[in-house]
């Protein structure tokens, strides 16, 4: 299946998924990689010129960076792993005090624990200066 229309349709989730991980850079719980990485994806099917865009998103350029070097390697860096822990369960009760909102802090605490299980299941990029072996 392709033609203008599945070009179409993977523009769009090239911007939908930028959009989210671009909220992701500021909001507490919400991930940036991953979505990244799938707008990558659907960026470089969709056209030249909207992949171009994306790498031009300065605030976004370093998660960018990340997220195309994971999909080459397969693999994060200990920094980058033991960061987005301490700012997944930090949020928690940032979120909790913020909003007073239980159900809220439990969708965070979930998006926590998946981040844990994808982190402790990816492995840590051996050039990394802080990684110290298996």
């Amino acid at each position: 299946m392709s033609g203008p229309w599945t070009r179409v349709a993977f523009g769009v989730v090239a911007v939908v998924a930028t959009t989210i991980g671009f909220l992701g850079v500021w909001l507490p719980g919400l991930p940036t990689t991953p979505f990244l990485l799938v707008a990558l994806w659907a960026a470089a099917r969709s056209s030249d010129r909207l992949s171009n865009r994306l790498h031009r998103i300065r605030v976004l350029r370093t998660a960018i960076g990340v997220a195309e070097d994971y999909a080459q390697t397969r693999a994060l860096p200990l920094r980058l792993k033991v960061l987005s822990q301490v700012m997944a369960y930090s949020a928690i009760p940032l979120v909790y005090l913020v909003t007073h909102t239980v159900w809220l802090s439990v969708i965070v605490a979930c998006a926590a624990v998946a981040s844990t299980i994808f982190m402790a299941s990816t492995p840590t990029r051996p050039s990394d200066p802080l990684h110290r072996g298996s």
